[in-house]
């Protein structure tokens, strides 16, 4: 959640708690690296997804941004804070 309190990304699914709180933290230890973030570039629809060491996709982000310049942002707002951030648990 960014500071005006939009929602920045979404986490897939999980069928558990154990692997939800699994894939929560290894989400917030890769953040901070450039290589966890694949780009795609549409006119006015700038998205990125979070990518786990292994390949796979792990997150989207939650809205296309207008401009690449948003969409790099938001990945600047998850560098700063996300690695920091609780795990909430909404159940």
């Amino acid at each position: 959640m960014a500071n005006n309190g939009n929602e920045i990304f979404a986490s897939h699914g999980y069928s558990t708690k154990e692997g939800c709180m699994i894939g929560s933290a290894a989400v917030k230890s890769r953040t901070a690296f450039e290589s966890t973030y694949k780009r795609s570039d549409l006119l006015h629809n700038h998205r990125f997804d979070l990518v786990a060491a292994n390949g796979q996709i792990v997150a989207h982000s939650s809205e296309g941004y207008i401009t690449g310049t948003g969409r790099e942002s938001a990945i600047i707002t998850i560098k700063t804070y996300a690695a920091g951030a609780p795990i909430v648990d909404m159940t």
